[in-house]
């Protein structure tokens, strides 16, 4: 489906332990509980998202991700 598709209330397939304790992707109006957001707020090693290159997060990119999930 297009929702899956984009991510929301998909499962990872590869997430590992970047996952934490969360079940799916992007939780619609919840961004606290969204893989994503978990992702983009990490500067872990096997974590963070992006993976290479990233020793800070890009607030304002994480902001405007927790905006659209808060959206949905």
């Amino acid at each position: 489906s297009i929702p899956q598709a984009l991510g929301i209330m998909k499962r990872p397939v590869a997430a590992g332990r970047g996952a934490g304790e969360l079940l799916f992707d992007v939780v619609p109006g919840k961004p606290a509980e969204s893989i994503l957001v978990h992702r983009m707020a990490s500067t872990e090693g096997g974590v963070a998202m992006p993976e290479l290159g990233k020793a800070t997060v890009d607030k304002d990119g994480l902001k405007a991700v927790e905006r659209w999930i808060a959206g949905l």
